[in-house]
This record gives structure tokens, C-alpha cells and sequence, in this order.
């Protein structure tokens, strides 16, 4: 019988292949031997054998044997082979490549802003969900801001069903103003699973970094001040912020650096790290390291840190890389600090 796509109606009617001689009269037909294709069913009465194929993970034959019984109780057999072909997963929705990996072909859907998947059939995904980078914090009196914390960045493997699929992508936080820290990046979302934004950098008032999927950097200010605290499997902490005053001399004694912005890779680099004691200038606070994935066949590094603000220096924070999950950078006093990155969801599959 010709083969027919899984998932398809299919109907197959085997009286057409039994003759009755005359003077004997039908009775049934059954299942001799053998398996009916996956979903099909067989009426007995009609010999009409249909249903819709089910789904297989490679094209697949199935033998069986239809039995024609008469009144008399005599018989005959008939031999038949149906085939259910493999129709490789596909899906609709955001902007499609394809590469080949190791022998693989794979499909590959980027959504840089929200919108929805829908695909043909049950099967494998491999997924990449990350969350908006966190705004730099600004500095204040010749003290850094710190630095935005990475978005959250979540990959793994999951099962789908033919069905469509929301997707939230994240935008990234705003960059930070006197009076306050930078703003959280958004989450991003799909498959019921959440990727958190970043935490927004510190700033003077506000000192310490904010909490998200990775911390941002605590402010230069006045102290020792803690980065944001990072959500565990999402990201890191911020960097500490470092007041590098100096007692001996009081005109070197505003000179504090932001801490850097945690990533998916490490925490921020805290301000005392790069940050010289008396000098009257400071540096710029180390960035949490993002990470680098192949998942879409091309290696990228995404959640990395934003930089924290330098002391005494002139440093304008610069913005995270949109839909990479970055962190702003922090700004020193007087400046303007980074926006966060946007985030991305990257969804691949073999076909």
C-alpha cells in the first residue's frame, strides 16, 4: 500500500482485494497476523482499515495479514506491507537559519523580541533563553557607579508538541540617574521556564548593587560597598564597590571605583581590585565574564557584566550589547551611565 506521512489521514479498504465464490456469503475479516501501521484500526465489517498515522522517529514498514472468513467457516489470506514516513520537525516563528555540525543539520529560530513558535509535530529542542542586562549605576563627588548585572542565561535540551509557543525577550535596564541605581533588565521567557534580568548598578545614594540574575556592581562610594546578590544556575554577584580614600591625604580621598556587574561566567570584579588607593584617578571596575555557546553556529559571548564606574577618571559607561544580555557599564560622577542589553531566545533543532 503507499506510504503515508505520519500524522496523516489514511484509509485503505481490502475488500476490494477478496472474491467470494458463488453460493458462499461474507462474514468477516480479521487481524491475522502481524501489526496495523501506528493509529490505523481495522472494521471488520467493511474491511476498510483507517485512523491517522501516528508518529515515528524514523520512516517505518508494517507487515500484517488480513484474514476473509465465510459463513462456511472457510478462509483466505492476504498479505500486505504500509509504511509510515518520518517527516523531520519543523516550525514557524522569528528569523530562521540553518547550519551543519558534526554531520548535523540543524534548523535554527532567533527571537530578538517577543513573538511565538509553533511547531508540526512532538520532538527535540535545544534552547537558549537570556534575560536583559541590568543599567550601570552613575557616580558621585569623584566616585563610580557600578556596573549592570548580566542577564540570566539558561540552555538545555527540552521535549515540544505540535503546538504554539509565547516567547518574552527581555529588554534591557535603563541606565542609572543621580538619586538612583540603574534599572533590572526584563525576563525572558518560553516553555514555562524564565530567565531573570540583571540587577541595575549602584549608585551614591543607593550604595549597593541590585540583586537579579546576576548582582550589579555596589557603588564607589563613601564605603565598601556589596554588589548584587546573582540568582544561582542564572548568574553571579556583583563586584564590591571600593572607597579608596586616602586619610594621609585628603584631596585623594574621592577617588572611589563602582564594582563590576556579575556575569553568567564569574562574579564582578570588585573596584579595590583595579582601583589605585591615592593615585586620584582610579580605573574601571572588571566585568563578570559572559558565556560563549555554539548553539546557533556561530560562537558568541552573551551575559557578561557591565564595567564599573572609575573614580576621579572621566568614564562614560558603555551600553550592553542588545539581545546579548549585557550589562551597562557604570559612569563616574557628573557622566551617563550604560543601558543594558536586551535579551534573545535561540531554539534549535536537528532536521
Amino acid at each position: 500500500i503507499s506510504s503515508v506521512n505520519e500524522g496523516s489521514s489514511a484509509s485503505y479498504d481490502v475488500d476490494t482485494n477478496f472474491t467470494f465464490t458463488t453460493g458462499s456469503t461474507f462474514s468477516a475479516y480479521s487481524l491475522q497476523s502481524g501489526s496495523l501501521p501506528s493509529g490505523l484500526s481495522l472494521n471488520t465489517s467493511s474491511g476498510v482499515i483507517s485512523g491517522t498515522m501516528g508518529e515515528v522517529a524514523s520512516t517505518t514498514a508494517y507487515s500484517f495479514t488480513i484474514r476473509g472468513t465465510d459463513t462456511d467457516g472457510d478462509t483466505a489470506d492476504q498479505a500486505y506491507s504500509w509504511s509510515i514516513i518520518n517527516v523531520p520537525l519543523s516550525a514557524t516563528g522569528g528569523t530562521v537559519t540553518t547550519y551543519s555540525s558534526g554531520g548535523t543539520n540543524y534548523k535554527v529560530h532567533t527571537f530578538t523580541s517577543s513573538g511565538t513558535i509553533t511547531f508540526s509535530k512532538a520532538g527535540s529542542v535545544d534552547y537558549l533563553i537570556l534575560g536583559g542586562g541590568g543599567g550601570g549605576g552613575v557616580g558621585n563627588s569623584n566616585e563610580g557607579g557600578g556596573g549592570g548585572g548580566a542577564g540570566g542565561l539558561l540552555n538545555s535540551s527540552t521535549t515540544v508538541v505540535a503546538t504554539a509557543y509565547g516567547i518574552t525577550v527581555g529588554g534591557g535596564g535603563v541606565a542609572g540617574t543621580t538619586g538612583g541605581n540603574g534599572g533590572n533588565g526584563g525576563s525572558t521567557s518560553l516553555f514555562g521556564i524564565t530567565a531573570l534580568g540583571g540587577g541595575g548598578g549602584g549608585h551614591c545614594s543607593a550604595a549597593s548593587g541590585s540583586a537579579g540574575a546576576s548582582g550589579g556592581g555596589g557603588s564607589g562610594c563613601g564605603s565598601s560597598n556589596p554588589g548584587g546578590v546573582g540568582t544561582s544556575g542564572q548568574g553571579n554577584d556583583g563586584g564590591r564597590g571600593q572607597w579608596t580614600g586616602d586619610a594621609s591625604n585628603p584631596a585623594n580621598g574621592n577617588n572611589g571605583n563602582g564594582g563590576g556587574g556579575g556575569g553568567k561566567g564569574s562574579a564582578g570584579e570588585s573596584g579595590f581590585i583595579r582601583g589605585g588607593f591615592s593615585t586620584g584617578t582610579g580605573t574601571i571596575g572588571g566585568a563578570g565574564s559572559g558565556y560563549t555557546s555554539a548553539i546557533s553556529g556561530v560562537s558568541i559571548e552573551y551575559a557578561k557584566g557591565g564595567d564599573g564606574g572609575a573614580g576621579r577618571s572621566s568614564h562614560t559607561g558603555a551600553n550592553g550589547a542588545i539581545n546579548r544580555g549585557q550589562g551597562g557599564g557604570g559612569s563616574s560622577s557628573g557622566l551617563v551611565p550604560g543601558s543594558g542589553g536586551s535579551g534573545v531566545v535561540i531554539i534549535r533543532y536537528a532536521i
